[in-house]
């Protein structure tokens, strides 16, 4: 069954987006989102932030089946057998796995953004992942909040040249 979209649900979103993008303007202490544009100085201006206010221990999963995590893609839509997935998520990092955040690496890149430092807690396997590929387990945490601000920006606010 389809749900009715409301004007009164159209007017929570369009607050929480609001509400979001001072979030984000804030990070970086301007009021113009034109200062705040994806590049190298920014991106080690919101690191440093998030290195202060992220809590931890924090323990995060994968958005989706995109960027780091593509090459799951295949399986999930039934080109590959499930035995074969089952081994090859034991050598990749998977977007349905949980890691815990160990750091962030001081490596930036203009278009994927902040790598972190992450541990499989399956099986304690190590990895370096784009930051804006994951998003914290707990979705009522502070941290959920401020990493979902992070990859809003770094999605939304780069600039081609």
């Amino acid at each position: 069954m389809r749900r009715k979209i409301t004007q009164e649900m159209l007017g929570e979103k369009r607050q929480e987006l609001i509400a979001q993008k001072k979030r984000i303007l804030a990070v970086f202490e301007v009021d113009n989102k034109d200062e705040i544009i994806v590049n190298k100085e920014n991106l080690k201006k919101y690191m440093d932030y998030l290195k202060v206010h992220t809590k931890m221990p924090c323990i995060l999963t994968g958005i989706e089946d995109l960027g780091c995590f593509a090459w799951e893609e295949r399986y999930r839509f039934g080109e590959r057998n499930k035995r074969e997935y089952e081994r090859e998520k034991k050598i990749q990092p998977s977007f349905t796995d949980e890691y815990k955040l160990l750091g962030f690496d001081d490596d930036l890149d203009h278009w994927k953004g902040l790598f972190v430092d992450v541990q499989r807690i399956s099986d304690k396997k190590k990895f370096n992942l784009p930051l804006s590929n994951l998003k914290s387990v707990d979705e009522n945490s502070w941290n959920y909040q401020i990493l979902d601000d992070y990859t809003v920006w770094v999605v939304n606010y780069k600039r081609v040249k």
